[in-house]
């Protein structure tokens, strides 16, 4: 059980990470002419969990710097939700570790 806790949390921060580099590209080049935003896709995953790729966004408008600062304050804040559902599935591992040797 928490082993799928700590598994989905990670999922999440792995995804976190994806859609961090996405935003990050498209600051990078906001007034680079021809640059194609990109974004994350995210799908779930049987039995829990989810699963980032990094693709080309479906309009080839150039990036908005308020709508990427927007996407960084939310994508921070999936970062922070999912480490601490890690955090919590370490601590729950730990007790249960400790009820399991007494």
């Amino acid at each position: 059980m928490t082993d799928r806790i700590m598994s989905i949390a990670v999922s999440g921060l792995e995804a976190s990470q994806v859609r961090l580099r996405a935003v990050a590209a498209n600051l990078a080049h906001a007034q680079t002419a021809g640059y194609r935003p990109l974004e994350a896709r995210l799908s779930s995953l049987p039995g829990g969990g989810v699963a980032a790729s990094l693709q080309p966004a479906s309009s080839p408008a150039a990036p908005d710097t308020a709508e990427a600062m927007v996407a960084l304050v939310e994508t921070r804040l999936q970062f922070s939700a999912n480490a601490r559902a890690f955090e919590t599935g370490a601590t729950l591992w730990d007790l249960l570790q400790t009820i399991r040797r007494d």
